[in-house]
């Protein structure tokens, strides 16, 4: 509960938390989901669906997406350059 409380002011405040991990899609979703960082019906994108993406197609994604699964380090550069 902790944590979902503290997700929860960080909402409140404005500021948005995100998920990045090297974990399969079904463990972040449920732990997202525990957290109260998404719902059932929310995204998780993988890194290999990063490596389809086009820069563009990230850039579309990116503010509806809190959980990112299996990602590798470089991955990770290019969420980060997308949310700038």
């Amino acid at each position: 509960a902790e944590v979902a409380d503290a997700i929860q002011r960080a909402r409140d405040a404005g500021i948005r938390t995100l998920m990045v991990t090297g974990d399969y899609p079904e463990t972040a979703r449920a732990i997202a989901e525990q957290i109260r960082l998404l719902d059932s019906e929310s995204e998780v994108i993988t890194g290999r669906q990063l490596e389809e993406m086009s820069d563009e197609e990230l850039m579309s994604h990116i503010d509806d997406v809190d959980v990112f699964a299996r990602v590798s380090p470089e991955h990770k550069v290019r969420i980060v350059e997308a949310l700038r």
